[in-house]
């Protein structure tokens, strides 16, 4: 427990969680939320919340925090944007539509699909599940409920894959997606890099 008195008017949540990090406590700021987990537990309460371990958030800046928190809708876009250049198993895919959707947060009775695509080569629907951190293994039993709705309600007897994207997979996950077939799992790598501006030249 935090050894600041909770009465002063001069304590405040980052005396807080100071003194819970001087004490050895895993502590993440995740937007507008505080995740406090004794060191023990730390890692088994990121992987089950899919959240970043401490080490993503600990010392940045809010502002950082929730530019990473807003990352995955970025991502969503990059990939839907960029389909046809993407490689995904070597398949051809483009955005699926109809009358429902154009394929990005596609409606479903069972939650919203984050991309819905279509392999060109042989009609097969592709789900997508896109992770901005580390993926917990119940992301599978996620997309295969969104497998299983496009399976009974648009497939018509088309193939339904599955993709999940996460920045980083863990050992959960890796066997979890053995039992599910036609699930393939990447990880995504952002690089980003400065290149010098030359300077202007006399004619």
């Amino acid at each position: 427990m935090t050894r600041c008195d909770l009465n002063d008017p001069n304590t405040n949540t980052h005396k807080i969680r100071d003194d819970f990090k001087r004490q050895g406590w895993d502590v993440v700021v995740a937007g507008n939320q505080v995740r406090i987990t004794p060191p023990a537990s730390a890692e088994r309460v990121a992987e089950v919340l899919g959240m970043p371990e401490s080490d993503d958030f600990v010392d940045q800046d809010e502002e950082i925090q929730n530019a990473w928190f807003s990352f995955e809708r970025e991502l969503q876009a990059f990939i839907a944007g960029n389909l046809a250049t993407i490689d995904v198993g070597g398949k051809r895919l483009k955005l699926y539509s109809d009358e429902r959707s154009h394929g990005i947060e596609y409606p479903t009775d069972v939650g919203l699909i984050d991309i819905l695509a279509r392999d060109e080569s042989d009609g097969a629907l592709v789900v997508f599940e896109l992770k901005r951190a580390t993926s917990p293994d119940r992301a599978v039993g996620q997309i295969a409920r969104y497998m299983g709705w496009v399976h009974v309600h648009l497939a018509n007897g088309r193939p339904v894959r599955g993709v999940i994207v996460a920045r980083q997979t863990s050992e959960y996950l890796r066997y979890a997606m053995i039992a599910v077939p036609d699930l393939s799992v990447y990880e995504y790598n952002v690089k980003f890099a400065l290149t010098p501006a030359r300077a202007p030249s006399a004619d």
